[in-house]
Order: C-alpha cells, then structure tokens, then sequence
C-alpha cells in the first residue's frame, strides 16, 4: 500500500491517493489506484480491503 500526500497552497499535508501494489505479467512491480481524492474508491477497492484486513 502506498500513500500519496500533497500540500495545499498553505502548506497543510492532505491524503490524495492511495495506491496498491501489483506485478504485471513481465514481473515488473506497479503502483495502481485504489482511492483517489477527486474521484473515490477505483476497481482495486476490493484488493485494499482485503490487504488492511489481513494486516490486522
């Protein structure tokens, strides 16, 4: 799971996306959205539940 940050035109942080990490069929390791800020939860939600409820 990755975490992106920003900073608003104050400089307060805010949470803008949080990304899961996949391996494509060649092997190479990609970052995909899961959530986003402007637009809510994408098609990997599912994939972030289930990675937060085995870490518990």
């Amino acid at each position: 799971m990755i975490l992106g940050v920003s900073r608003d035109e104050v400089g307060r942080r805010a949470l803008t996306e949080i990304g899961v990490v996949e391996r494509d069929k060649s092997g190479l390791v990609r970052v995909v959205p899961a959530w986003t800020e402007p637009g809510g939860f994408t098609s990997r939600r599912d994939q972030l539940q289930r990675m937060i409820r085995e870490r518990r």
